[in-house]
């Protein structure tokens, strides 16, 4: 019975994820073009992407892409795989990469705490977002693409791997959380900050606790 209601929170999380996935690929699925000034300017990134110009910004003739490139290229994949219009790609991919946000921060609460905290955190994440703000200025699933709330999920992600790599000490963690503060960049710098800030204050309070650790037992 123990292991039945153990598994409870997860079916949950399941259930009201697969919810807010279902409405935000039910608000996407018939659009053709993306609805903001931003999502456009990526438009023309991942078009260029597609079209093979490498890091020429399609915007200004003669600049470099100064954006960070990993959304763009994602879209750019798929929309050749799937033979659809890059602005269509845009429009309807965003409630699929932005699943790992949630999951993500799920997945970091429960590490944290335990799985009821985490459906808690979950469902707050979902659905108790302030509704008369978009998801560009606060933390929650949404239907768009932008590059700041696909990163939220790479952000938590991420911060997961730092507390198994300093808590594990292995060198297997280590290369994960690397690879994963690459990603992180690569979709948006700000989360990569904050990543590099989160890992270098948890590293010296490890540090600090087993030095006085050490000195208690000396």
């Amino acid at each position: 019975m123990s292991k039945v209601v153990q598994r409870v929170p997860f079916a949950l999380a399941l259930l009201f994820l697969s919810v807010a996935f279902f409405q935000a690929q039910q608000a996407t699925q018939d659009l053709d073009w993306p609805p903001t000034d931003e999502l456009l300017r990526d438009v023309g990134l991942a078009q260029a992407i597609l079209d093979g110009q490498g890091a020429a910004d399609p915007h200004l003739p003669g600049e470099v892409r100064w954006h960070n490139p990993l959304v763009p290229s994602i879209v750019a994949v798929v929309s050749q795989l799937t033979h659809q219009p890059v602005p269509r790609t845009y429009a309807v991919l965003g409630p699929y990469l932005n699943l790992l946000g949630p999951i993500g921060l799920f997945l970091l609460v429960w590490l944290l705490s335990e799985q009821w905290t985490a459906l808690i955190t979950l469902i707050a994440y979902l659905f108790l977002a302030n509704p008369q703000q978009t998801a560009l200025h606060q933390a929650s699933y949404s239907a768009w693409a932008w590059s700041w709330t696909v990163a939220q999920g790479w952000f938590f992600v991420t911060a997961t791997a730092v507390i198994q790599t300093l808590r594990r000490q292995s060198w297997r963690w280590a290369v994960l959380c690397g690879v994963l503060m690459g990603l992180t960049l690569l979709t948006d710098a700000v989360p990569f900050l904050v990543s590099l800030t989160f890992f270098a204050v948890l590293t010296a309070f490890f540090a600090w606790r087993t030095t006085r650790r050490s000195e208690r037992l000396s």
